[in-house]
């Protein structure tokens, strides 16, 4: 089993170095493994691809990082000012997918996303253009400028239109709405799951508020609920109250710098259990997004342990609970309020 994965490394190594046109260093050149999320792993044989990073022989204080699928066909090419796991990227950066098609193209400067940053469909089509900039106040902002859907139909040009925004794969639809100026306004509706709709309002290109619906449009909260039976269903809660959930989430998030450096923004949606005893558990990602945001969202929210149970009858029981937790990068970074959301009985 060793001869095959080494010869597969080997010509991993070489189809880097002839795209590369730049041959490694055989002695500076670090190998990682990794699966899908970007989980890091051990060995070969559990890995989904494959990271080489090693020194720029033209610019020294430059490190090369390429990664391959395990078809041999390229994942990303870029360079970073270090080596870290989460490098800081320095110049042009282009992702493929696992068809040898490009995915995206974007431009760093000393590990901040700058300039025009293009997204592909995976038959090569143009799907996105979004400027990445600096306000006035010199913090990290963004303007939505093309938009193209499955067909290929420009819905936004030049800032204004439509907007749909798909997973990572650009294969399902997660979230759309309208755009004007280049900012996210107005109300964009996205689905949790077959039977749940979910509606963040924005304004400016800053999202205000969200809310999630049933399939015949009644608001889903987690306030007291009566069951069929008429006995008594009080959903659990954070045990300050929203309020005091809002403040806490607002202080405790760290956007993840690699979601910073490429402008990530969207809502996770964590589900857990929320014991008799009020200590919260068994936590899963029902919807997330990338850049390291999905693990600060979990780590968010496994600090806000213990809350208040639920209770049925007067007696506390064990529930689960479905909670939105918002990164929102733009013009100014401002918490969402999180005073709605999903308890399940």
């Amino acid at each position: 089993m060793l001869k095959p994965l080494v010869t597969l490394l080997l010509s991993i190594i070489m189809a880097i170095s002839v795209a590369a046109q730049n041959t490694p260093p055989k002695t500076d050149t670090l190998i990682y493994y990794f699966r899908a999320g970007n989980e890091m792993v051990n060995t070969m044989d559990s890995a989904e691809y494959i990271r080489l990073v090693y020194p720029d022989a033209e610019q020294p204080q430059l490190f090369v990082i390429r990664e391959m699928y395990k078809n041999g066909k390229p994942k990303l090419s870029a360079k970073a000012l270090d080596k870290e796991l989460k490098p800081r990227f320095d110049g042009n950066y282009i992702e493929f997918y696992d068809n040898g098609k490009r995915k995206c193209q974007m431009f760093f400067v000393k590990g901040q996303l700058k300039g025009k940053a293009y997204t592909y469909f995976q038959e090569g089509r143009l799907y996105a253009v979004v400027d990445n900039y600096f306000d006035d106040a010199n913090r990290p902002a963004q303007k939505l400028e093309e938009c193209y859907d499955a067909d290929g139909k420009q819905i936004c040009q030049k800032g204004d239109g439509l907007w749909i925004e798909y997973d990572g794969d650009l294969k399902t639809i997660d979230i759309s709405g309208n755009v004007n100026n280049g900012h996210k306004i107005g109300e964009w509706n996205g689905y949790l799951q077959d039977s749940l709709k979910y509606v963040e309002t924005y304004s400016g290109g800053i999202m205000k508020t969200w809310q999630i619906f049933d399939k015949q449009d009644n608001k889903v909260e987690y306030t007291e609920v009566p069951l069929a039976d008429s006995s008594t269903y009080r959903g659990a809660g954070y045990a300050g109250g929203s309020r005091a959930l809002y403040k806490f989430l607002a202080e405790q998030i760290r956007y993840p710098r690699a979601a910073i450096q490429t402008r990530t923004s969207g809502t996770v949606f964590v589900n857990f259990t929320i014991s008799a005893n009020g200590e919260l558990s068994n936590f899963r990602i029902v919807k997330g997004i990338k850049n390291g945001c999905n693990d600060e969202a979990v780590r968010v929210v496994k600090l806000s342990s213990p809350w208040i149970p639920a209770y049925r009858n007067g007696k506390a029981i064990a529930s689960t609970f479905t909670m939105p937790i918002a990164f929102n990068i733009g013009r100014t970074m401002q918490p969402v309020d999180f005073s709605k959301g999903k308890s399940d009985k």
